[in-house]
């Protein structure tokens, strides 16, 4: 298993796949939770797994979505940690959210690394 942050929305899919196998009235209780505390599904943390990725076309996805934020004039100056709705049936981590409903902006690492 690997602890990078990197890892983080790989480890959360498969924490989401282990609990689908529970009863119907513990995903009840589970789901909440899990959405609740899911740090890694903001979209900030799903690039960052992105770019590491082994696949190439994840990364150059990533690459493409930075670089499409990069071009947007967002006129936010004060960025706010906004919890998108989890999709419990994503066979991938890159699918636990809906990116079309994300106001994708640039991550901060990203604008460090610049």
């Amino acid at each position: 298993m690997n602890h990078s942050c990197t890892s983080g929305s790989k480890h959360l899919l498969n924490v989401i796949k282990n609990s689908r196998f529970s009863s119907d009235d513990l995903k009840k209780v589970v789901d909440p939770v899990i959405s609740h505390n899911a740090f890694m599904k903001h979209f900030k943390n799903l690039l960052l797994s992105m770019l590491v990725d082994e696949r190439r076309h994840i990364r150059e996805l990533a690459v493409r979505r930075i670089v499409k934020a990069r071009g947007s004039s967002s006129t936010v100056e004060r960025r706010s940690f906004i919890f998108h709705k989890l999709n419990f049936k994503a066979n991938q981590y890159i699918d636990m959210i809906d990116w079309f409903k994300c106001d994708v902006t640039e991550p901060q690492l990203q604008l460090i690394l610049q």
